[in-house]
Order: structure tokens, then C-alpha cells, then sequence
């Protein structure tokens, strides 16, 4: 059984936090013409968190725990940092 959800960012450029319990398998998203920042935050402890930086033109792939045990959003303007350079 294989499902798509697409989801596409508006002139906003950010996603809100959710995860995808649907998922088995995978999520794939692409970074299509700028850089953001995704946030990974655990379910269990909110204090888990990792922040992942997406170049323009990137593919990334969620798998496992990352799917169904972590939210993921891509952050606002106002809070997208990686590695403390401001990411806009």
C-alpha cells in the first residue's frame, strides 16, 4: 500500500510541527529553491531535539522513529538558526 501526502509551504516558508503516524515506511520532502531549517523534536522527551539544515535544491528522507516518534517542522523565518548563522 503506498500513500502520498504533499504538502507545500506558502509565502509563509515554514511548516508547523507534526508527525506523521500514517507513515511506515518513509517521508521524503524536497528543498526546492531555498535553505531551511527542520526541527526534530521527541515525543517521549521534548528536550530531544536536532535541527537539520535543507540547502535549496536537497532531498532529505525521514525513516523509522523519525517518522512516527519525533515531530518535524521547518522553522519560521524569525527562528530558523543553524549552528547560530541565521538561516532566512
Amino acid at each position: 500500500l503506498s500513500q502520498k501526502l504533499e504538502l507545500q509551504l506558502g509565502r509563509h516558508g515554514y511548516q508547523f510541527d507534526h508527525w506523521d503516524g500514517f507513515c511506515v515506511c518513509r517521508v521524503a520532502g524536497l528543498s526546492w529553491l531555498s535553505s531551511g531549517v527542520t526541527q526534530l523534536v521527541s515525543d517521549q522527551n521534548p528536550e530531544d531535539r536536532m535541527d537539520l539544515l535543507l540547502p535549496g535544491r536537497w532531498l532529505y528522507i525521514l525513516r523509522g522513529p523519525a517518522c512516527y516518534e519525533f515531530t518535524h517542522e521547518i522553522l519560521k523565518d524569525k527562528e530558523s538558526f543553524f549552528n547560530g548563522q541565521k538561516i532566512p
